[in-house]
């Protein structure tokens, strides 16, 4: 059982990290076009 629980926190973990990194890219780009825009 404790390897099961283990698996599924390291999935749940791996998803988040997934989700703000995405966030972040989404986030960076939006940026960048500020930038561009301004200039």
């Amino acid at each position: 059982m404790g390897t099961f629980l283990e698996m599924l926190q390291a999935v749940f973990f791996a998803l988040s990290i997934l989700k703000l990194a995405s966030k972040a890219a989404r986030n960076y780009k939006r940026w960048r076009m500020e930038l561009r825009k301004r200039k």
